[in-house]
């Protein structure tokens, strides 16, 4: 960028760029009084006195109007710099991957920034993602929905917002709904959105317009290997509570604990379309174990649950045994599978 020596007055209206720092990005919109149309990959802005500065020098706005961001890695504040010489944005678009659950995510704070900075704008697309680190705490989808659903989001700007986790890589999205070329690949994720308060299972692309109905093509979720954990089953439960599609789930390798399993058991006991569960190779003790044992006194449908490679002690094994002879058509349909402990009917 520091080598380009633009002409003057010269009337480009449309520019694509892969990176600049924020002085280049100045520089931009300085020289070329007739861009209309901004991408980039990303701008690198200092936290500096130097920065302020280059910004008070910046003397006649741009009449830029739509501003593209493809991989950014800036602050929300350091956004407030980039919106403030182009009062007249009417479309801002921002895919973020981020390496922390930071004020990205707060819509309160992007209501502020926009009502202060881009007043103008008509449409605003994001997409933001956040890989889950291993001692994090859960992180409720309805805690990151709730301010995207007021009178500002849903009447104002008509902007949609929907937030997800998927398991694949145990990942956090919020985005607006639809969101075209944005490379995001089609994921199966436990996602809710402004519509309702209800989680749902979907594998539907992102550029889709979101409805409140069950997605009929899922009917077969393999999640093996993906280091879920107990945080991770709690939102595939939360999802899994009102669906009525999926007939065969793999868990197998995925560190789920007592609590996971409890959590499974809960929704296991209501359900009445899952027919194969398997969570073997996890971590699920007795007391996982004897939830899952009562939830099969209830359901009906399911024919296999595999807890093969599991820590199952004496307790966990007779409470199995009490709900298979309780049942009988948990004994006809449900074969259960210990590594350790061996134990007939």
């Amino acid at each position: 960028m520091e080598y380009i020596s633009w002409p003057d007055q010269c009337k480009l209206q449309h520019l694509v760029i892969d990176s600049c720092i924020y002085g280049e990005y100045l520089d931009i919109l300085q020289k070329l009084p007739y861009l209309r149309t901004l991408v980039m990959r990303n701008c690198t802005i200092d936290d500096t006195h130097s920065t302020l500065l280059l910004l008070s020098k910046f003397k006649t706005p741009s009449s830029l109007i739509s501003l593209t961001i493809s991989d950014c890695s800036f602050s929300l504040k350091n956004l407030t710099l980039l919106l403030s010489p182009i009062p007249t944005l009417l479309h801002l678009k921002l895919i973020s991957h981020r390496s922390i659950l930071d004020s990205f995510f707060h819509g309160s704070r992007l209501e502020e920034l926009i009502r202060a900075k881009a007043p103008a704008l008509v449409r605003f697309e994001f997409f933001l993602s956040y890989n889950y680190q291993e001692n994090d705490q859960f992180i409720s989808l309805e805690s990151l929905m709730d301010p995207f659903r007021t009178p500002f989001w849903l009447n104002d700007k008509r902007w949609f917002v929907t937030c997800a986790y998927v398991p694949k890589g145990s990942t956090i999205w919020l985005h607006t709904t639809p969101i075209r070329d944005c490379g995001i690949e089609k994921l199966v994720r436990c996602e809710v959105s402004w519509i309702d308060n209800q989680c749902r299972l979907t594998q539907r692309s992102i550029d889709e317009i979101i409805d409140n109905t069950d997605d009929v093509t899922l009917t077969t979720l393999s999640l093996c290997h993906n280091q879920l954990g107990d945080n991770g089953v709690q939102y595939l439960t939360d999802g899994l509570r009102h669906n009525k599609t999926l007939i065969t789930i793999n868990l197998d390798k995925n560190l789920i604990g007592d609590q996971g399993a409890k959590r499974l058991a809960d929704v296991l006991r209501h359900n009445t379309t899952l027919t194969t569960l398997s969570l073997n190779e996890n971590q699920i003790e007795d007391g996982g174990i004897k939830r899952l044992a009562d939830a099969l006194r209830h359901n009906t449908t399911l024919t296999m649950l595999n807890l093969k490679d599991n820590q199952i002690g004496h307790e966990g094994a007779k409470r199995l045994a009490e709900a298979l002879r309780a049942n009988t058509v948990i004994i006809l349909l449900c074969r259960v599978h210990l590594s350790y402990l061996h134990f007939t009917t």
